[in-house]
């Protein structure tokens, strides 16, 4: 009797804490809910109405009602957008006003790992889940706060649940598409996810497309003009040729115009295995024309793609000196590498277009600073070297960025060991 008494008891005090929970509008779901993300939804608050719910009850209303009073509060600033203002690593909080109802609604605020810092449907299926809050209100002030990846990142704040898996391009499994989306933003500084886990790894410099015109596929020529193809370029250079924004020269918009023309060929090119589609790099140059932002950031991580290597023979892109013979070499016009893989050390070389002073750094995948390998001042043609110790590294893939006047050249060197 005492025995079942007792569970009785116990059973009445869980009741009895849930329904406080509830009504205070805070609950916390400690478990993973059954499609393995883990529930965030312990600091959800707002008025007495709103409380916490599992997407997979049932209840997750998309409601027509006009929510008011929206603020996005960034590092302790409170802005009326989110676009351009959240930052990586960072919390974003929203605070909005619902209005009251004999019914619930649901609305959600989650950000995502991204594999580049603009938008990308086609690659919207890699975007993993970082953190989410979900709230049920029946109408009055509402916030929720949410952590954001310090890499590529995408936030959402919308009506109703959270997707876990968007895509795949084409479908309905977009918050747009479903006329959810209250407000979203993208950025970050580095990827997420390694560029050799796209749907390959190899990619042909500038100067490559430049001197061989008669490798370019067939469905973009030199005289095609860039504006019809990034739609959302400058007017300056909407009326330029592919040719010509390719041989554009200086930084900022004139080196995404170039960049996106390489990246293009690459893509489009039958023999090259690019980390990207043709529709990829469209809507890569398109976004971040329209968020200027972004450029330089889009601008290198193609200059860095275009940097894999060219599997296309008897090119200068390829072509290696007689020292380097049987030597594995990655090059561009201003920057190689040899030999990768490397086991113990590897030599950076590179030459200036212009005089002028230069820093080389080394990072890693995650763009984490590793070491300064090299900094100073070299002549315009000249050839200079750096040596990299790979003794005290880790295996791994890094980054080699030369950084001279606005322009950016990055490599990539593969540490193996075994």
């Amino acid at each position: 009797m005492k025995k079942h008494l007792l569970t009785a008891c116990t059973f009445l005090a869980a009741f009895l804490s849930i329904q406080v929970s509830f009504a205070t509008g805070y609950t916390d779901y400690s478990f993973k809910n059954n499609r393995g993300i883990q529930p965030n939804y312990t600091d959800a608050g707002g008025s007495a109405d709103n409380k916490a719910i599992l997407p997979q009850n049932g209840r997750c209303i998309v409601s027509n009602a006009q929510i008011t009073n929206v603020r996005y509060i960034i590092d302790g600033i409170s802005y009326t957008t989110l676009q351009g203002k959240v930052k990586p690593g960072k919390k974003v909080k929203v605070v909005f006003t619902v209005p009251k109802s004999k019914s619930f609604s649901t609305y959600s605020l989650v950000s995502y790992k991204a594999p580049y810092a603009v938008f990308v449907e086609s690659a919207a299926d890699k975007q993993e889940v970082f953190d989410y809050k979900t709230i049920d209100t029946k109408g009055g002030t509402v916030y929720m706060e949410i952590n954001v990846p310090d890499c590529y990142f995408q936030v959402d704040f919308v009506k109703g649940c959270i997707i876990e898996h968007l895509g795949p391009a084409g479908s309905n499994n977009f918050y747009n598409r479903q006329g959810r989306m209250i407000a979203f933003t993208s950025g970050g500084t580095f990827s997420c996810i390694p560029p050799d886990e796209g749907t390959g790894s190899e990619g042909c410099t500038l100067g490559y497309w430049k001197n061989h015109t008669d490798r370019w596929c067939s469905n973009y020529q030199t005289s095609t003009r860039f504006g019809s193809v990034f739609t959302a370029a400058p007017s300056d250079l909407k009326n330029l040729t592919l040719l010509q924004a390719l041989n554009l020269g200086g930084g900022g918009k004139y080196n995404l115009a170039r960049q996106g023309v390489a990246a293009l060929l690459n893509a489009c090119s039958g023999e090259v295995a690019s980390p990207y589609t043709t529709n990829d790099v469209k809507t890569i140059v398109n976004n971040a024309f329209r968020n200027s932002g972004t450029i330089g950031q889009v601008a290198s991580d193609l200059d860095e793609a275009n940097n894999l290597g060219c599997p296309l023979g008897g090119t200068k892109a390829t072509k290696t000196s007689h020292a380097m013979q049987g030597v594995g070499v990655l090059q561009s016009e201003q920057l190689s590498a040899y030999p990768t893989p490397f086991t113990d050390k590897a030599t950076i070389e590179f030459t200036l277009t212009n005089a002028g002073s230069y820093t080389i750094n080394l990072y890693d995948m995650k763009g984490s600073l590793v070491k300064q390998l090299k900094a100073g001042t070299a002549k315009a043609g000249e050839v200079n070297q750096v040596e990299v110790d790979g003794s005290s590294l880790v295996e791994g893939l890094y980054l080699a960025k030369l950084v001279s006047g606005s322009e950016t050249k990055t490599i990539k060197l593969l540490l193996s060991k075994d």
